[in-house]
């Protein structure tokens, strides 16, 4: 949830926290949720580097998003 608040605060944009549970250790873990374009990616990972520099972090490649805050682009 700390990386969650951090990126709301430090970058004004949105965050979704799920709960999860870790396979391999067997612990609830919090799994945030972002996405950003690829020119905030590099924020984005100092952002959660100084929160949890242990933090697992997977980064996808995109296509479209669209809905809520996200702009239809046609």
């Amino acid at each position: 949830m700390a990386i969650a608040e951090a990126v709301i605060s430090q970058m004004k944009t949105s965050a979704t926290v799920f709960e999860g549970y870790g396979g391999y250790l067997k612990e609830e873990k919090d799994m945030t949720y972002i996405i950003t374009n690829k020119y905030q990616l590099i924020k984005l990972r100092r952002i959660i580097n100084q929160v949890d520099n242990e933090a697992f972090v997977v980064v996808h490649d995109v296509r479209d998003v669209f809905g809520e805050s996200f702009s239809w682009i046609s």
